[in-house]
């Protein structure tokens, strides 16, 4: 395997470690955790919100406390475009939850 080839790969693994970082750090509700799988600069898109990654946070982080007993993101097909020092990922995730009762003695959904 060619140098090149072995720090694509490398590259490619950091890149998921990094999304894997944002699913934990959502599912167990850690600010830092989350905020470290992005630049300091970095924009994302989530459902209606697009902006900075700490607003995202801030939008989604009360929502989920409010709905849902506990979260779980899978990462589900990941792509990864690398040229250079500049890389493209894409990558889809299923959100799965546990409701909050809806009412005093309900069952959770």
């Amino acid at each position: 395997m060619s140098g090149a080839r072995l720090q694509e790969l490398l590259d490619r693994a950091d890149i998921l470690d990094c999304l894997t970082r944002f699913c934990r750090g959502m599912d167990r509700f850690d600010r830092d955790l989350y905020l470290s799988a992005f630049w300091g600069d970095a924009e994302m898109a989530a459902g209606p919100y697009v902006g900075d990654v700490s607003g995202c946070w801030d939008w989604a982080k009360p929502m989920h406390e409010a709905g849902q007993v506990l979260t779980h993101h899978l990462i589900l097909n990941h792509t990864v475009e690398i040229d250079g020092d500049t890389a493209h990922s894409e990558a889809y995730y299923q959100f799965v939850a546990r409701n909050h009762p809806w009412e005093e003695g309900g069952e959770e959904t």
